[in-house]
């Protein structure tokens, strides 16, 4: 009833012309970018095979869904958002075993490069990703918060990366559709 309150209320302002109209709210969308931050931080979690991990939030309760390489790292994962400051947390995540050898950082560091160069919403961002035994740390400046999310969702996602270290500074603050 709450959530159905607020959205009225939000889309009331947006009719006025006051405040741009959402289908999430701003403390979901900071959730996720928290969330994401610390899960993406631990190489305990996040592991050399982790396929991917994706965070959504509804009203401050995190689902985690993907996969990760030992159950361990699920319970990490669940401790991290509840540690983030969500309300609750329902872990979808799948256990997949390690299946293959770390890669040297030389490789890695040439693959984070690349997948950032070709990703097109980060055009313009000044990134710099140095990697050391396999744990990248993003430095630099992207246009807003989505685009640090998705700098750390595209590095994890290379072959070999066992966790990211966003240090990334968005130019705005604003959130999807913000101005």
């Amino acid at each position: 009833m709450m959530r159905a309150i607020r959205t009225l209320f939000v889309a009331a302002l947006g009719l006025l012309g006051s405040v741009p109209v959402f289908a999430v709210t701003f403390n979901d969308l900071w959730t996720v970018e928290r969330v994401e931050t610390a899960i993406f931080a631990d190489p305990a979690v996040m592991g050399p095979d982790v396929g991917w991990i994706a965070v959504g939030v509804e009203d401050g309760t995190v689902t985690l869904r993907g996969s990760v390489a030992e159950p361990e790292s699920a319970r990490r994962a669940a401790a991290a958002a509840r540690a983030a400051g969500s309300r609750s947390v329902r872990n979808e995540l799948t256990v997949r075993p390690r299946a293959s050898e770390a890669l040297p950082d030389d490789v890695v560091q040439d693959g984070v490069e690349k997948a950032l160069r070709h990703e097109p919403h980060l055009a313009g961002s000044t990134i710099q990703g140095r990697v050391q035994d396999g744990i990248v740390r993003l430095t630099g400046r992207v246009p807003d918060i989505p685009a640090r999310a998705l700098a750390a969702r595209t590095a994890r996602r290379v072959p070999g990366v066992k966790a990211v270290e966003n240090s990334l500074w968005p130019e705005r603050l604003a959130m999807l559709g913000g101005r």
